[in-house]
């Protein structure tokens, strides 16, 4: 089995854990970069804990920073972006809206453009953005994004999905994700949808 090098980042910690267990399990090197450590369990042996909010953007660099001093280069990347639902148009303030843009198109963006060289210049890699109770606007912004992006390094070994998770509290589905990033086989720039059924692709 190839151990590949794996990195847990979000500004929600609760699905990571799950995340992370089953790529432990797996005999992977794994990385979780989390608000709010402290309150997080489990007993994941060598796993790297990294207390950060990818929100942040100076934050993002820093934990790759990290991973690579103590891992090596991250081959799969496993994004989950921060809650952010948007309200009547009418209603929204540029304040939201900003906020709602860095949710579906920043946090991603800055994550895959710190990730990819190191996974192009492998040959290998998998990202996956994990989109959950963020609103239609933010999904389709995140899909875009993965969608452009996945264009663009076809041909390179990496891979890039996007992930909408219908009910973020359902462990199977959490599970399925999981499955996807270490076991993917190469299809990039699509938008699944996953749910206790299991996961399918999304027009």
């Amino acid at each position: 089995m190839v151990v590949r090098n794996c990195l847990v980042a979000e500004s929600h910690f609760e699905i990571g854990l799950i995340a992370v267990g089953r790529m432990v399990d797996a005999g992977h090197s794994v990385a979780l970069a989390a608000p709010n450590l402290d309150q997080q369990s489990g007993d994941f042996g060598r796993l790297l804990r990294i207390q950060s909010d990818i929100a942040s953007p100076a934050e993002v660099d820093d934990v790759f920073h990290a991973v690579e001093r103590r891992m090596g280069v991250v081959d799969i990347l496993f994004v989950r972006v921060a809650r952010a639902v948007a309200g009547p148009l009418l209603a929204t303030a540029d304040t939201e809206w900003d906020l709602l843009l860095d949710a579906g198109l920043g946090v991603p963006f800055r994550c895959i453009r710190r990730a990819v060289p190191g996974m192009a210049g492998r040959g290998w890699g998998r990202i996956v953005i994990m989109s959950s109770e963020c609103g239609t606007f933010a999904r389709n912004a995140t899909a875009g994004l993965v969608r452009s992006v996945a264009s663009e390094l076809s041909g390179t070994g990496v891979t890039v999905n996007a992930v909408f998770s219908a009910d973020a509290g359902d462990p199977a589905c959490v599970v399925d994700v999981a499955e996807l990033l270490v076991h993917s086989p190469g299809i990039s720039g699509e938008f699944l949808t996953v749910d206790s059924a299991g996961i399918r692709a999304t027009a």
